[in-house]
């Protein structure tokens, strides 16, 4: 008998490391998008038992798009949407020895070395001792299958059955374009995902505000970023789009809101209320950024 929960993770990917537990992770717990249709992505999960197993058993990745661990399809070598791909510099079945985020479960648990999985449909027998954690990882792709703007939801399972316990859920959006708004007629602490000005969800108040909130790393996540400007009150805080990393095909692009295009498409940065002082006002230091001044970009 087992009671198996699913409690932490991390996404990561490898830039030739040839063991799973040097790769770059992402924060712990952190969910991530991007455009990884057609590119790897490795996550680890881990587990831990607080009741004896009396022997070994096999550990498969499932994935669903509603959260329900129940009616999860197993991602395979052969899966459509997301499946299992080969990382050529780790091996197969190479041991986890090492926990991805601190374990500060009760009563005393201790650690069992686990699986990195990245040629097979289930990880080599293993068994879960009683108060016993481990970390199984996967190397994963997502195929022509998967969904733009979808979010995917994983979960592990024992011998092709669901676990006790879900505690954390890792969740990837495929998003290969974020839109991200600003309106200066919000206040600051919205998330920027919309273009309102009230609720959690409002648009940044500033590019200041915004270029802080989302500076990332674009190659990394395989994404281009545009962000939408608007509002009738001047936006005096000075910018710099610097510290991200950008290329010819991952880049960010600065657009202006025009209320005459009816797609609702923001268009032209000229008509952005920008009410800088400073002849630097925008500074531009990334080589992929741009102002798209109704298709004339200027910087």
């Amino acid at each position: 008998m087992s009671n198996i929960t699913q409690c932490h993770y991390k996404f990561g990917y490898n830039d030739g490391e040839i063991d799973p537990d040097d790769i770059n992770f992402f924060g712990e717990g952190v969910n991530i998008s991007g455009g990884f249709i057609g590119n790897p992505i490795q996550l680890r999960i881990q587990v831990f038992n607080t009741a004896t197993i009396t022997a070994g058993n096999n550990w498969q990745l499932y994935y669903d798009t509603d959260n329900t661990p129940a009616t999860a399809t197993q991602v395979s070598t052969a899966s459509s949407v997301v499946k299992i791909i080969n990382d050529t510099d780790i091996a197969d079945g190479t041991a986890t020895d090492d926990s991805i985020a601190v374990f500060d479960e009760t009563p005393t648990y201790t650690w069992q070395n686990g699986k990195y999985i990245d040629q097979s449909n289930e990880t080599a027998v293993l068994a879960l001792g009683e108060n016993f954690y481990t970390d199984f990882q996967f190397n994963i792709q997502f195929d022509s299958n998967a969904e733009e703007g979808q979010t995917y939801y994983f979960f592990l399972r024992m011998n092709d059955s669901t676990i006790d316990t879900y505690s954390s859920v890792p969740e990837l959006v495929i998003e290969s374009t974020k839109i991200r708004y600003v309106n200066t007629d919000s206040t600051a602490g919205g998330d920027g995902t919309t273009n309102a000005i009230t609720g959690d969800n409002r648009a940044y108040a500033s590019l200041n505000e915004w270029e802080a909130a989302e500076q990332i790393n674009l190659t990394l996540y395989y994404q281009s970023h545009i962000v939408y400007c608007s509002g009738s009150t001047p936006d005096t805080t000075s910018v710099e789009i610097l510290g991200w990393t950008t290329n010819t095909i991952y880049t960010i692009t600065i657009k202006g809101a025009d209320q005459s295009d009816f797609s609702g498409r923001i268009t032209d940065f000229r008509i952005y209320n920008r009410g800088f002082t400073s002849a630097e006002a925008i500074a531009l230091y990334e080589t992929s950024a741009q102002l798209d001044d109704r298709g004339n970009l200027w910087c």
